[in-house]
């Protein structure tokens, strides 16, 4: 309102200087139509609103909820009291999702898995919830070495619900298996694979901190597959490597150590492992040479951080190895640090 009220001043002023000046109209001038935009009453309108929606939340909805709340309660206690509600042996049928008193999250029905394949499973959103601490790119993996199964597909198996399958065309190498408690709805996934350009097996196991690989069927699976991985105390990966030290290639850092996908691949590589060395030397010289040390840790950080989270095959650390090469030679000749 107030730059309405401006501009229609200043119109007002130009057309009084106009009027001061002009002779003769020889066409008339258009007309400049305002209407009134009730700028006022929209602003109270919205106001009133506003404040009807704040009261609905703060005193009508919690005690809609609670009452809610209240009644889902009791209507799941009638369910577990009531012999008629549940089966022949008393206990709720499985088809039900029950919350169990301080439980963290609900237990699903996973029954509708038996007898399907994984592969038309592995990205269905119920599936993936009995699964905790799986990034997309593990989860890609694992669904590559679900892709072949047998006939029988998930199966039931000692209170578990059980498959494993295998990469197409690397059925010799690239498996995966999971087991999910069919009581507590919580799952781990076991999976196998090779290095590039190598024949070093891994185990990776992806699991919930109470649920260990050895109380679950997978134990066997793994123990003939691979060497058992590493049970951590909560979800998490955990890697083995069946490779002895001394055919490591040498590389600019212990790959006794090796953690990453990236690091596996370098110490298992002779090219990328004589890239590795050839970079070592050159970072020298471009920190020796780098006019703003500061700069230049964190390109370092930064640049490293990216071939530890994205480089999981050789093609990605060629890349890597190739551009960084060339970057801190530039660097070693001129001193300019470039992100």
């Amino acid at each position: 309102m107030r730059k309405k009220a401006f501009s229609s001043e200043a119109i007002r002023e130009a057309n009084e200087w106009f009027e001061s000046k002009l002779t003769m109209e020889v066409t008339p001038r258009p007309a400049i139509h305002s209407a009134n935009d009730h700028v006022a009453f929209k602003a109270a309108a919205s106001a009133a609103v506003t404040a009807v929606a704040v009261v609905y939340t703060i005193i009508v909805y919690p005690h809609h909820t609670a009452s809610h709340d209240e009644g889902e309660q009791v209507a799941l206690q009638s369910d577990t009291t009531n012999p008629a509600a549940a089966g022949s042996n008393g206990v709720v049928p499985a088809a039900a999702t029950v919350t169990a008193p301080n439980a963290a999250r609900p237990v699903q029905d996973f029954s509708w898995l038996v007898g399907k394949y994984p592969s038309d499973v592995v990205n269905d959103k119920r599936f993936r919830s009995a699964f905790n601490g799986i990034s997309r790119a593990d989860w890609r993996k694992i669904v590559e070495r679900l892709a072949v199964t047998n006939s029988t597909g998930i199966q039931s198996k000692d209170g578990y619900l059980v498959a494993q399958g295998c990469k197409e065309h690397e059925c010799s190498s690239e498996q995966a298996a999971f087991a999910i408690n069919e009581t507590t709805g919580k799952g781990i996934v076991v999976v196998k694979q090779t290095l590039n350009g190598s024949d070093t097996a891994s185990i990776k196991a992806y699991q919930w901190s109470e649920l260990p690989l050895h109380v679950t069927p997978l134990s066997s699976w793994a123990q003939e597959n691979g060497p058992n991985p590493v049970e951590g105390k909560s979800a998490a990966t955990n890697t083995v490597q069946s490779t002895p030290a001394d055919s490591f290639q040498q590389t600019s850092f212990d790959c006794s150590k090796a953690r990453s996908d990236a690091e596996h691949i370098i110490c298992n590589d002779a090219e990328l492992a004589s890239d590795d060395v050839q970079l070592a030397a050159i970072y020298a010289k471009a920190n020796a040479a780098a006019d703003d040390p500061t700069a230049f840790k964190a390109r370092t950080r930064t640049q490293w951080n990216y071939r530890e989270q994205q480089c999981h095959d050789r093609e990605c650390l060629v890349r890597w190895y190739t551009d960084q090469i060339i970057a801190l030679a530039t660097i070693a000749e001129t001193g300019k640090v470039a992100q």
